[in-house]
């Protein structure tokens, strides 16, 4: 197999979608269901989107191909301490890990199963008990009001991370559009820039419905929270080694 960097690289997808549609268009038609049938409905809902999110942006082929190896946090293992598990895992065995999050979001928080939820505390925390900066290349966050955590990730020892300036309402194909961009060679900068504008295009025509996004949004408030921005090195791509020295984490 080919790989992209001469470093071990891992990319660790943490994923998690609930099946809520209680703030979608969607919420109303479930009101009047026994709760029975509500969550029949919402497990297939998550079941669903997270199975075609590995499928549609092929995550998973990427091993042995982009990646040395590929792992996935999702359902019950979306949790806080099997993330930290996982990364401190990653870390013993000297891999470069790129990070995708996919699911719900909302400040300084990436919410997993049943909304135990990563925050910058628990980024601050697996730091402190790692011991050193992580060796983390990219975090990309699908999630809404990622870049709050921006910081967070840069402070942990990434050396590049971007998500939604507000509630991302545009999360596919902007994420599809962001990996191809990546493993085709794009630096992150230009491959998140690209995968908005590629994406807005196509929102704005669905959007023209304002039925589709609640009172109080308009569509252009909705496309202009969703665009991602980034902290750190955008100038990094697939093919970046980093090197790690002493505490920290050089380029």
């Amino acid at each position: 197999a080919v790989f992209a960097s001469t470093q071990k690289t891992a990319l660790l997808v943490f994923q998690e979608n609930s099946g809520n549609l209680g703030t979608t268009v969607f919420g109303p038609l479930l009101d009047n269901l026994s709760a029975a049938t509500k969550k029949q409905i919402e497990d297939g809902v998550d079941f669903f989107i997270e199975e075609f999110e590995k499928e549609f942006s092929g995550f998973a082929a990427s091993a042995g191909r982009e990646y040395n190896r590929v792992d996935f946090l999702e359902d019950a293992t979306a949790v806080p301490d099997q993330f930290k598990a996982k990364i401190k895992e990653l870390v013993n065995q000297d891999y470069t890990i790129d990070i995708i999050t996919i699911g719900h979001g909302s400040n300084k928080r990436l919410v997993g199963f049943q909304g135990a939820s990563i925050t910058d505390q628990t980024l601050r925390d697996l730091r402190n008990e790692v011991g050193r900066a992580l060796p983390i290349r990219m975090v990309y966050m699908m999630n809404c009001r990622g870049s709050t955590l921006n910081s967070a990730w840069i402070n942990a020892g990434a050396q590049v991370s971007g998500g939604s300036l507000g509630d991302n309402w545009m999360p596919e194909p902007m994420l599809h559009n962001f990996w191809k961009n990546w493993v085709g060679g794009m630096n992150f900068a230009d491959a998140i820039s690209d995968a908005y504008k590629s994406t807005r295009g196509i929102w704005s025509f669905i959007y023209k419905d304002l039925t589709l996004i609640p009172a109080g949004v308009n569509a252009t408030q909705a496309l202009n929270d969703s665009e991602p921005v980034f902290q750190g090195n955008g100038s990094l791509d697939i093919v970046t080694n980093i090197k790690l020295v002493a505490n920290e984490i050089l380029v």
